[in-house]
């Protein structure tokens, strides 16, 4: 078989990922600044770097922030951010809470309108992470991959039940993840019982 390489590495060597990295060299004479969300996108910034130092594209900032970080943490990304005075293209790597909280802090700190954003597809069609923060991210860029709906699997996948699903051993806890509930075989975080109303995802 031959060797595959990994998905993200492929996805920043799609003709649109190309043809994105084009407009990007047109900032190559000031750096570009790299945002991460923990383990979510460390692997398409590395990707993404290595494409774009090919293309002549230099970095400034590279910082890493949870999205799960307080206000005071975000305040500190941009604060550094702020150092690059002649950076202004933010590429963020994040979950869609990350990239609001960072729109935040900029609105926080007064230098809202102050970076181009380029988000990945944490991001995508989101309405939720840009409600009330529209004016802050004008002029943003937000890609995700095609995902068309498939009736088949929203159907498979609305039936399916915590006991039911034999050949996935990861789907009792995804249902106590987002049910925020316990199916009562091991529960160190004494969540409360799994309610018999919640018969499907």
């Amino acid at each position: 078989m031959p060797h595959q390489k990994p998905l993200t590495e492929n996805l920043f060597l799609s003709p649109r990922w190309i043809g994105h990295r084009n407009r990007l060299s047109a900032f190559s004479q000031a750096p570009l600044m790299v945002i991460f969300a923990g383990n979510y996108g460390i692997r398409g910034m590395e990707a993404f770097k290595d494409r774009a130092i090919e293309k002549g594209i230099c970095f400034g900032a590279e910082d890493n922030v949870a999205s799960t970080a307080g206000d005071e943490d975000f305040d500190t990304v941009v604060d550094n951010l702020l150092k690059w005075p002649n950076a202004t293209v933010v590429v963020c790597f994040c979950e869609g809470m990350t990239v609001r909280n960072l729109v935040r802090a900029t609105r926080r700190k007064n230098v809202e309108g102050a970076f181009l954003f380029i988000g990945s597809d944490g991001w995508g069609d989101r309405v939720d992470v840009v409600h009330e923060l529209e004016s802050a991210v004008t002029g943003a860029i937000s890609l995700m991959l095609y995902s068309p709906r498939i009736p088949q699997f929203a159907k498979h996948y609305a039936s399916l039940k915590p006991h039911g699903s034999p050949n996935n051993p990861w789907f009792e806890e995804f249902w106590e993840e987002k049910f925020q509930c316990s199916l009562g075989k091991k529960n160190p975080r004494r969540l409360p019982p799994c309610s018999r109303k919640k018969t499907h995802v």
